[in-house]
């Protein structure tokens, strides 16, 4: 359920400073999924050894990474935590490893696949994705953000829980053309459903929220936080645009 907006502030304010990790050297694996060559490495953090999925980045991908993993978590998404790593090269992004699979390596999914296969792959994916809970604050975020890249294998699950991972490709950073996670209610028919969920969600999400990031790990946000502050009204007017209507489906004939 989408918190209230006084509990979303107190959320916020527990998540707001990001952790600033050191990089053990030579703890580097490739992890073999995303475009940004994400491993998975060792980092030294408030004095412990955490394991985490890290992410080398320019700027403004680092800050897009930890905006929006820190607002998603304040909007009561499972997101896990958004970490900066100090690393030989600069400065890095990383978020604390969830201990479980994306959800394509949850399936079996492979590049290679017959095409009728890999349709039912996604098939079954979006239905496991669309049943979740919060599908609905899922999508309505993701439009507040812009995301340009919520597939299958941005989300992890184990069978039970799941979480929502990388976010550069958000925040007008490229364009925003589609909301996969629409895309994956109206695949798995159950439009009708989630539009409600998301549009309420929508309704719900305070204006005002993204302007408390302004600054994360030294990094200024606040462009990030005007843009999805202007965002956020009228979204769900931008939520319900990423439906077909009837009139869309006798379109052509």
């Amino acid at each position: 359920m989408n918190p209230a907006a006084g509990s979303q502030h107190d959320i916020l304010r527990s998540n707001e400073m990001v952790r600033i990790g050191q990089l053990v050297p030579g703890s580097e694996q490739a992890v073999g999924e995303g475009i940004t060559a994400p491993v998975r490495a060792h980092i030294i953090l408030d004095g412990r050894t955490e394991i985490t999925v890290l992410k080398r980045l320019p700027e403004d991908g680092i800050l897009a990474e930890a905006f929006c993993a820190v607002l998603l978590r304040a909007w009561g998404l499972p997101v896990p935590e958004p970490l900066l790593v100090k690393t030989p090269d600069g400065l890095a992004f990383a978020s604390l490893d969830a201990g479980y699979p994306n959800l394509k390596q949850r399936l079996g999914w492979r590049d290679d696949l017959p095409e009728a296969e890999s349709h039912a792959l996604i098939l079954t994916g979006a239905t496991i994705v669309s049943n979740w809970p919060d599908a609905g604050l899922a999508l309505a975020a993701d439009e507040a953000i812009a995301n340009a890249d919520r597939n299958l294998g941005n989300v992890l699950w184990d069978g039970v829980d799941h979480a929502y991972i990388d976010h550069e490709r958000t925040l007008g950073r490229v364009p925003h053309q589609q909301n996969l996670m629409a895309t994956f209610a109206c695949l798995a028919n159950m439009g009708e459903a989630v539009e409600k969920s998301a549009v309420a969600a929508a309704l719900a999400m305070s204006a005002t929220l993204p302007s408390g990031i302004e600054t994360l790990g030294g990094l200024d946000a606040s462009g990030y936080a005007d843009l999805v502050c202007s965002r956020v009204t009228g979204l769900a007017g931008a939520v319900l645009k990423r439906f077909p209507k009837p009139t869309d489906l006798l379109t052509g004939l």
